[in-house]
């Protein structure tokens, strides 16, 4: 709705300019069709005064001619030079059944000028009255003609043009009562087809200005608006090219043909722990390590190649690096794109899936070894109690004896131990409150640590929601970093335990010593089954505690310096997420 709305109003516009034109138009149109009716109007009215003032002046001359006895001649002569003035045509007398009695043509007199029903149709006037006609000349030429024409009557007729006179016709004496006498006078309409002309040449001349000018502004309206409506496109397109770019969740970096850095998406900046505003600007080569400026050059693009950044603080970060050339559609270089993602979650996952099959390889064997080795252990221990009991109290036999059982049933923990590595422990999940649980399993060491003078830190948090654990297996990772932390102090120290909601539906869990920091090298090998640093451990311990976080759909990561001590987190979800087909 709001898409068709825009659009509307978008051709709005056009809409009013194109109805302001036609407006204009009709306008314009009313105008020049005034302007030509009143033009003609105008040459008609000159017209018609000039031949009033011939009219009159023959009329004139005529009478003035009878008080001097005229004859014919002389009339007719007086005809033919008024004739002679600029755009007449002709000028004729004819009696009321229209036959001519007087013609500036002399051959056309007593010929028929308009039929006795052409001359009953005439307007009976003193005044001129004027008509468009046709006038045929001596070469039989047809023109058109302006024809004005009057009813008058001189004082005496004596008239005598008998010689000139048809069968068809009356001769030419008249009475004095009888029906004025009729003069014609036509004019060519050279000047007022040249007016028309012209008024119609300035009008066709004011319509193709205003219809170029109506269509040059809708041209440049309909531009104007596809130049917005392509601005407004570049500007989306830029608007969502930037934000796909800064939600990109993998680094992006740009360059111009100059090898000048353009973009640094946040990406990018989070990896590289760069400032994106101090870098763009910069040479890339200046930034970047070698090896990538070195594959700029390059005409094939770089796809998923790892390397290793070196960070400030001294680590190497490994990337996955894709490296690709901006090119133009004319094949112009306009710059570089460096695409990469941090490897080491990727890396993390797959040292996960290696230790996760290494467990699944000691697991079959550990399946058969325990087999094989409890029913001997059984054997050898009862054999020791034996002994044990053949022997005096306090004989070398008996102590002897004592040892051997000890070791059997240490031997027979490891074997237990390794067998709950491998094997997925069964779960017994219901909701429980946390704070009770971490403060009995504070509560199990709370003897060893008065011992070792080491003080026991937690802060019952009522806010905590309840949490859906295993509550036994729980206890039994943190009762194994709990013994693992007092080892580590030995005396005088402290042990921190802090619980947190994370994102609304995670827990934290943060077991913190204040035990010197764990070599870098051994940090990433703490997991690993049999890998100790002690010399009576099993190297299980954290490695069952890592299975029993993963098992609630958790993970566990460390870390460890000689100033902060070290922590281990444990993240668990408040609910379990059920298997499908569960």
């Amino acid at each position: 709705m709001v898409k068709e709305k825009s659009r509307l109003l978008n051709w709005l516009p056009i809409w009013i300019v194109a109805i302001s034109m036609l407006m204009l138009f009709v306008i314009m149109g009313t105008l020049a069709f005034n302007d030509l009716q009143r033009g003609q109007q105008i040459e008609i009215q000159t017209l018609r005064e000039k031949s009033a003032v011939l009219i009159r002046s023959f009329e004139s001359g005529t009478r003035t001619g009878m008080g001097m006895r005229w004859q014919q001649e002389q009339r007719q002569r007086l005809l033919e030079e008024m004739a002679n003035q600029p755009s007449v045509l002709y000028i004729a007398i004819t009696d009321r059944y229209g036959t001519i009695m007087a013609h500036s043509d002399r051959s056309r007199v007593g010929q028929p000028f308009y039929s006795p029903e052409q001359i009953r149709a005439l307007r009976v006037s003193d005044e001129e009255q004027w008509q468009m006609t046709y006038f045929i000349d001596q070469q039989q030429n047809k023109q058109q003609a302006f024809e004005v024409y009057r009813f008058f009557k001189p004082l005496k007729r004596q008239a005598n043009y008998s010689e000139h006179r048809t069968n068809h016709h009356r001769p030419p004496a008249l009475a004095a009562d009888e029906p004025p006498t009729i003069i014609f006078v036509g004019f060519d309409t050279l000047a007022l087809d040249a007016a028309q002309a012209k008024d119609l040449r300035n009008s066709a001349i004011l319509f193709s200005t205003l219809l170029l000018l109506a269509l040059a502004s809708l041209l440049a309206l309909f531009w104007a608006q596809r130049y917005q409506r392509s601005n407004r496109q570049l500007a989306d397109s830029k608007t969502v090219a930037s934000e796909i770019i800064r939600n990109l969740p993998i680094g992006l970096i740009t360059t111009n043909e100059q090898q000048n850095i353009t973009v640094v998406n946040p990406a990018a900046e989070a990896m590289l722990g760069c400032d994106a505003q101090a870098w763009i600007g910069q040479k890339s080569d200046q930034l970047l390590p070698p090896s990538w400026n070195d594959k700029t050059t390059r005409d094939q693009a770089v796809i998923e190649q790892e390397t290793e950044y070196p960070l400030a603080n001294g680590e190497r970060l490994p990337l996955s690096v894709s490296i690709a050339n901006i090119v133009n559609h004319q094949g112009y270089l306009l710059g570089n794109l460096f695409i990469f993602r941090d490897m080491r979650e990727v890396r993390q996952l797959q040292a996960d899936i290696r230790r996760k099959e290494k467990l699944a390889a000691i697991g079959d064997l550990a399946a058969g070894v325990a087999h094989e080795i409890r029913n001997p252990l059984s054997s050898i221990k009862g054999f020791a109690k034996y002994f044990a009991d053949r022997a005096a109290q306090g004989s070398e036999e008996h102590e002897l004896a004592q040892v051997m059982a000890k070791e059997v049933d240490r031997l027979n923990r490891v074997v237990s131990e390794l067998l709950s590595v491998v094997r997925p422990p069964e779960l017994r999940l219901q909701l429980t409150d946390i704070n009770p649980l971490i403060e009995h399993s504070l509560y199990l060491i709370q003897q060893d640590a008065a011992q070792q003078q080491i003080s026991l830190r937690y802060q019952r948090n009522p806010q905590l929601p309840m949490v859906e654990i295993d509550p036994d297996h729980l206890t039994q990772a943190l009762l194994n970093l709990y013994l693992n932390a007092l080892q580590a102090i030995g005396r005088h120290g402290w042990l921190a335990v802090n619980c947190a909601v994370l994102a609304g539906d995670k827990l934290q869990i943060v077991v913190h010593d204040s035990a010197g920091s764990i070599n870098a090298d051994d940090l990433n090998k703490i997991f690993n089954p049999y890998f100790t640093t002690k010399a009576n451990g099993t190297g299980l311990g954290l490695v069952i505690v890592q299975k029993v976080i993963e098992e609630h759909q958790g993970h566990i990561v460390v870390s460890s310096s000689a100033q902060a001590g070290t922590r281990f987190e444990m993240t668990l979800p408040l609910q379990q997420k059920k298997a499908k087909g569960d």
